[in-house]
């Protein structure tokens, strides 16, 4: 699912693995230290993440600025 909300791109889990090449449990185990921001809960089975935000961890993997624990 990909949609928008006052020109947020909205994406669920699976973009957010395939955007930052890692798995569910790495992805909320750096939630949880506040280096990935959280989901925004739709309903409750439903969270979605913002798109930029997620590019924006991606772009500091990249430049070596994210320190993963």
């Amino acid at each position: 699912m990909n949609a928008s909300y006052q020109g947020q791109r909205l994406i669920k889990i699976s973009a957010v693995e395939a955007i930052l090449g890692h798995k569910r449990s790495w992805v909320y185990k750096r939630i949880e230290k506040g280096l990935i921001p959280a989901p925004t809960r739709l309903s409750t089975r439903d969270v979605v993440w913002d798109e930029a935000a997620i590019i924006a961890v991606k772009d500091r993997i990249l430049s070596g600025t994210f320190l993963p624990q």
